[in-house]
């Protein structure tokens, strides 16, 4: 394998580099990519996730109803003292899924760009504090729309590719998608 890895990385002046920063990273690189290629590195994330993330993910589904309430709850709660919340009038808000409904109608993206627009200037709009980041779509359905990036939605959606992964892997057994440059 180490053989693999130096045929890989020919430029690199081993003598002068044997010790350095550059050079560790440059095996690292190599020792990871060999690794990654392989179909022991497939079978072990594939167990992974079906024997470690998949039971959890199963437990989300059977309890997605509850889990959404709380989450509901749980923004709103967050959001409380921001100006959408404000106008939305929902503060105080009792925490009722059909009081919100009532209050928040569903909207297209063009109806709620002046709040994120808003949110690019202003501390306190649709989220606490500043929003930092912000992520432009692919503009796969119309023009790029901006997205509001914050850690909690990364977290998020980490957690929500965790769980496709899992749920791939499950169903499709004999999968290759984790070796390779799939990724």
């Amino acid at each position: 394998m180490v053989a693999t890895i130096i045929q890989k990385y020919k430029s690199i002046n081993y003598e002068e580099k044997v010790w350095s920063d550059e050079a560790l990273a440059y095996y690292t690189r190599g020792l990871i990519s060999i690794l990654m290629e392989s179909k022991t590195f497939n079978f072990m994330l594939g167990t992974y996730f079906k024997n470690f993330v998949y039971p959890s993910t199963l437990k989300n589904i059977q309890q997605a109803e509850t889990i959404q309430k709380n989450v509901l709850e749980y923004i709103l709660d967050e959001i409380k003292y921001t100006e959408f919340a404000k106008e939305h009038d929902l503060i105080p808000w009792e925490h009722r899924y059909k009081d919100f409904c009532t209050k928040v109608n569903i909207s297209s993206y063009e109806e709620f760009k002046p709040w994120i627009e808003k949110a690019k200037t202003a501390p306190d709009v649709i989220r606490p504090g500043k929003i930092k980041q912000f992520s432009a779509s692919a503009g796969t359905t119309s023009r790029k729309k901006h997205i509001p990036v914050t850690a909690q939605s990364l977290e998020s959606m980490s957690k929500a590719w965790l769980d496709l992964f899992a749920t791939y892997a499950v169903k499709h057994p004999d999968t290759q998608i984790f070796s390779g440059y799939y990724r």
